[in-house]
């Protein structure tokens, strides 16, 4: 496996990579999203949350990761942190751009009613 991190490198759409490879990596990596999206939405309600059940079938014999899924994860928290630093890049260029077209609508505005004036 390509150890620079890509996406590519990681769903296996590299041109030596078999379409079977690819679409098990595309499943598991739906699942695994799939998963952490229930979790999450399961601890928004208090009384799930608080569940010692839950609690214990969560934190009871913790699973220990090999070197390539320690790896993978460190590769995933990177690519986290590359698209939160291009959501905050990205959401900074469209405030600016509103910004911008406020702008030019207020100085449109005004040469309206300029102009109605006369």
């Amino acid at each position: 496996m390509d150890t620079t991190g890509s996406a590519d490198s990681y769903l296996g759409s590299g041109p030596s990579s078999s379409s079977s490879a690819n679409a098990s990596r595309l499943a598991r990596e739906k699942n695994r999203m799939t998963l952490r999206a229930y979790l999450h939405s399961l601890m928004t309600s208090a009384t799930i949350a608080s569940s010692p059940v839950l609690k214990s079938f969560l934190l009871s014999g913790p699973t220990r990761l090999s070197p390539e899924e320690e790896e993978d994860a460190k590769r995933r928290e990177e690519a986290d942190q590359v698209r939160e630093e291009g959501r905050r890049q990205f959401a900074a260029e469209i405030a600016a751009r509103v910004e911008g077209l406020r702008d030019s609508v207020r100085a449109v505005k005004g040469d309206m009613v300029g102009k109605s004036k006369w």
